[in-house]
């Protein structure tokens, strides 16, 4: 009996974990995309500097994104918003404007792609 205890806690614990886990990826995929729509469709003003948060805050969390999205999806994610960062902060309008929209995209699409998988894991 004490064995079926300890595996209803365990069971339990787990489950627990991951409804947190899916709630912490849950705010922060949603922190990222309002953040993406916040930016203006121009590189003028703060621009740069709000681009420069947004990759701040992805390289903090992309830790944490490790555990369900696949690596590919991860450093794509990253390349993009590195590459909005560098037009923001260089003024190219054309190449910002394509930058931001495939980067709201993809984080819109974060959530959709989330699969906890033994190879995310490792």
């Amino acid at each position: 009996m004490r064995a079926f205890w300890t595996a209803l806690f365990l069971f339990c614990l787990l489950i627990g974990a991951l409804v947190c886990y899916g709630i912490v990826f849950a705010r922060f995929t949603d922190t990222l995309a309002s953040a993406l729509a916040a930016l203006p469709d121009t590189p003028d003003g703060d621009a740069a500097q709000t681009a420069a948060l947004l990759c701040a805050l992805w390289e903090k969390n992309e830790l944490l994104l490790h555990l369900s999205v696949p690596q590919g999806r991860l450093d794509a994610m990253q390349e993009k918003l590195t590459l909005l960062f560098s037009y923001a902060r260089d003024r190219d309008a054309i190449h910002y404007r394509a930058a931001l929209e495939t980067a709201r995209s993809d984080a819109e699409n974060l959530c959709r792609f989330e699969t906890i998988s033994l190879e995310n894991l490792i």
